[in-house]
């Protein structure tokens, strides 16, 4: 595999970056790609996998002590994780996210109670799917028991003096083991 490299955006390629903004709904403007270069023509940068354009990112300075980070884009062949937003009146309420492991797939954090597991394991049926949950959450571990999911590992969790107020009732799973 190609190593990644990282450059700014020519005019012309900044032009593929808002088709990918304009296929996320971003709903870019027609004469946005003329505004943005003028503005910071070095301010787009983009990561490269060898010659395919794979990400990018705006850090465009206004002056010398003004700046905007933004346009963070990765283009959909290259993402290696899958988000799921739940909204309810057009507002997100939380999300769930599923990435890929060295064995399977691994859901977390999931930041809505309950996760929307049955969407995020959907495209991963033939394969396995981990949610690590608190075992103190009793309606998330039966959650992952009404999925089909069965206990394969269990860690304790410790902590030198008092143990922090956690909100357990609320915590579905966590990103990781080395992490929380």
């Amino acid at each position: 595999m190609s190593e990644l490299s990282i450059r700014p955006a020519s005019r012309a390629e900044l032009d593929t970056l808002i088709d990918w903004a304009a296929a996320e709904g971003w709903n870019p403007g027609h004469h946005d790609g003329d505004a943005f270069h003028a503005t910071d023509p070095g301010g787009f940068l983009i990561g490269w996998l060898g010659d395919e354009p794979v990400a990018a990112v705006s850090v465009v300075a206004y002056d010398d002590g003004f700046g905007f980070l933004g346009f963070y884009i990765c283009h959909p062949d290259h993402r290696g994780h899958r988000t799921l937003a739940w909204r309810e009146n057009g507002t997100i309420r939380g999300y769930g996210t599923i990435r890929p492991c060295r064995e399977g797939h691994k859901i977390g954090p999931p930041r809505v109670s309950p996760p929307p597991c049955a969407a995020l394991t959907a495209p991963h049926r033939d394969t396995p799917v981990i949610l690590d949950v608190p075992e103190p959450n009793a309606d998330a571990l039966a959650l992952a028991e009404r999925h089909g999911m069965r206990p394969v590992f269990e860690a304790a969790r410790m902590y030198r003096g008092p143990a922090p107020d956690l909100p357990l009732e609320h915590i579905y799973g966590i990103t990781t083991f080395e992490l929380g």
